[in-house]
């Protein structure tokens, strides 16, 4: 579950681990090799998991898995992807904040005891990923190493 002080981050770095990798650095060769190859990517983050997928012809499928498997063992969270990635984030909550089902989920989250991991915002936007932490002095970058290494 997120830290206290960075509400949302689990999303945030299910965002952050497709710009770039030791092995491969560049932001967009990830997208660039599927694009090439007739393949597509995803994830997803909810309550308790995050799930990654991807497809690409067969015949690049090895070379693909490499490059995916980066994303677990060496992500770079190179800084200068954040800001583009918070707004595709605080984008998607404003998308997702109208939805009957996303209202009730909140709901839910806010009566459970304040001691349960559910009772998070777990989604993120720009003042739970920027303005809060910004304003506590917390080393965003340091919390999505951290996170990821658990």
């Amino acid at each position: 579950s997120d830290p206290p002080n960075a509400n949302g981050l689990a999303h945030f770095v299910e965002h952050m681990v497709f710009m770039g990798t030791e092995k491969y650095p560049d932001e967009n060769e990830w997208a660039a090799f599927l694009s090439s190859h007739g393949g597509e990517d995803n994830g997803e983050t909810d309550a308790e998991t995050t799930c990654f997928y991807f497809d690409v012809h067969p015949n690049y499928l090895r070379e693909g898995l490499d490059r995916f498997c980066q994303f677990f063992a060496a992500p770079r969270f190179a800084w200068g992807s954040s800001e583009r990635e918070v707004k595709a984030i605080e984008s998607e909550f404003q998308q997702a904040k109208t939805s009957d089902s996303n209202r009730e989920a909140q709901v839910h989250a806010a009566l459970i005891d304040e001691a349960h991991p559910y009772n998070t915002f777990g989604w993120g936007d720009r003042r739970s990923l920027v303005e809060r932490p910004a304003a506590a002095r917390v080393d965003m970058q340091r919390e999505m190493r951290q996170f990821h290494a658990q």
